[in-house]
């Protein structure tokens, strides 16, 4: 493809790793059209601050940018804001705008991300709130005012992460998770203990095990005052943010006809169903060669790492997407790191003493390391990602000594 100008790349889809794929198309050669499409009427931006600093500090949308303006001009890439793609046909290679034009590709990308949960059964409120937009996090900061009651659904990263804030804000604060433990879905429960903890230290109310069964609006219907737990307990509040998760966006791939499960589902070179077309980020349902089922992962290093495999997919390239996985989540003070993916193993091993506030759980699947938490530690989340990237079997009873450092190359 490289030289041929009249050849166009489509990419649907303007967040980290969107944005990360056009830029990669240049860098692995691709000489071509590239078209970048978002939705949003503002420049890709970065999405993690959203629920962390920005909230409590007077940041601006550009010292969020993930580019400067003229880069993707430098660069070659046409950045259409505001612009919606309505449908894909890979028989004609045609992506239809709502603008009403229409774009002929030779190759395309899904970066189409996705959309935050919304509370079942819940009307739209001034004071019901959710996080996956800059306008969400504008919108949610000028609100985060001091001696407010705020009820925070959802006891995930977003949901903890716009607690901690708000408590740096001089809010009241109740975060109510269903699961018994916060943040289930991604850590162990040893860290989802701790955390609530920590939390709890922060003066914070948490409700584990139990969900939300009613909202009372207020006499003008356009604001909740309070909540209805599903233990029969009634929290008043003034301000209430959902932070349930976010869906993926696979709605226009599935209707062009891709394979799709909980994302778009790509192989290791993060290729669809159709040769043609790649899918990446938080949108995709990707096979991984360190990982033992085809796995979404909602995480930057994610995005950036795929997309750029994704490019040189594109650009004809045989690249695999093998690269460790990492997390990562600032409450507080507590800085907690996450290396690898925790599904699946049998057996844990904590290193260091939780009640100092620094210690990692190392966790191995037979003898191999494949996941490393690190609360305050970031010497080992870096050697234990080191350690997985390499498919080390360390001695568990070495490891779990933090008087002994991690050794890269060890097992």
């Amino acid at each position: 493809m490289t030289g041929q100008r009249s050849e166009l790349i489509v990419v649907i889809g303007a967040g980290q790793a969107g944005t990360e794929l056009a830029l990669g198309l240049r860098r692995e050669g691709y000489a071509g059209r590239i078209v970048l499409i978002g939705q949003e009427p503002i420049a890709p931006y970065q999405r993690p601050p959203l629920s962390k600093a920005f909230l409590t500090s007077p940041q601006t949308e550009e010292s969020l940018w993930l580019r400067a303006p003229g880069a993707y001009d430098k660069a070659g890439i046409e950045l259409r804001l505001a612009t919606r793609v309505l449908s894909v046909d890979r028989a004609a290679h045609v992506v239809d705008l709502d603008d009403g034009t229409q774009l002929r590709y030779d190759k395309l990308g899904f970066a189409t991300g996705g959309t935050a949960r919304q509370l079942p059964g819940a009307r739209r409120a001034r004071n019901l709130h959710s996080l996956r937009t800059m306008a969400d996090a504008v919108a949610l900061r000028s609100r985060l005012v001091q001696g407010r009651r705020l009820i925070v659904i959802g006891g995930g990263f977003v949901g903890l992460e716009i607690a901690a804030a708000a408590v740096a804000r001089g809010l009241s604060v109740t975060v109510v998770e269903s699961q018994p433990l916060l943040m289930s879905r991604v850590t162990s429960p040893f860290i989802g203990r701790h955390m609530k903890e920590v939390h709890t230290a922060h003066g914070v109310d948490v409700r584990t095990g139990v969900g939300v069964a009613e909202l009372t609006y207020g006499p003008d219907g356009q604001t909740v005052d309070a909540a209805t737990l599903t233990d029969g307990s009634h929290l008043a509040a003034d301000e209430m943010v959902a932070g349930i998760g976010m869906n993926a966006n696979v709605t226009l791939a599935a209707e062009a006809g891709l394979a799709v499960a909980d994302g778009i589902t790509v192989d290791v070179h993060a290729r669809t169903s159709d040769p043609d077309i790649v899918a990446v980020g938080d949108c995709a349902t990707a096979a991984h060669v360190l990982l033992p089922r085809p796995v979404r992962l909602e995480s930057v290093h994610h995005a950036t790492e795929q997309a750029r495999v994704a490019a040189a997919t594109l650009c004809g390239k045989s690249r695999l997407y093998a690269a460790v996985p990492w997390f990562w989540s600032d409450q507080y003070g507590t800085s907690l790191r996450i290396a690898g993916v925790i599904d699946g193993c049998d057996s844990s091993v904590v290193r260091g003493d939780p009640a100092c506030g620094s210690f990692s759980v190392l966790h191995f699947r037979g003898d191999t390391l494949v996941a490393v938490e690190a609360v305050n530690a970031a010497a080992d989340f870096i050697a234990g990602r080191r350690l997985i990237q390499q498919g080390a079997a360390p001695d568990p009873d070495s490891v779990a000594d933090s008087k002994v450092p991690l050794i890269v190359g060890s097992g």
